[in-house]
């Protein structure tokens, strides 16, 4: 599957994001690739004007006989795609896995400590 465009949004997919994006995914569909996958590791919100704009996507590849992947769906999105029957009809990969908080130093209580001597 190497070669085919990834769409990779960023933060919400709200209505201010998929009127930015629905020209260019649409327009990428008309170029008539077998695949476009789309990638939401990077998406914090999913809302019903995001599933609109994938479900626009999905319906603009099926005409031109190509296929839409979901690859990295955070938990939210994977929610929201399953209550509204997306999910059904996509292949989606599970969320890459989340990184353990072990190891993780929290460096807040020393910056609050360096602004209280400054």
């Amino acid at each position: 599957m190497s070669g085919e465009p990834v769409l990779r949004p960023r933060g919400d997919v709200d209505i201010a994001a998929v009127t930015r994006l629905r020209a260019t995914w649409l327009a990428l569909a008309d170029a008539r690739h077998p695949l476009v996958v789309v990638d939401l590791s990077a998406v914090t919100f999913l809302d019903v004007a995001g599933v609109g704009l994938l479900a626009a996507l999905v319906n603009r590849q099926r005409v031109h006989g190509g296929h839409v992947h979901l690859r990295h769906v955070p938990a939210q999105a994977g929610r929201v795609l399953e209550l509204t029957g997306l999910a059904g009809l996509l292949p989606v990969e599970p969320a890459p896995q989340q990184r353990s908080a072990a190891g993780v130093i929290d460096l807040r209580p020393l910056e609050d400590q360096r602004q209280l001597r400054d």
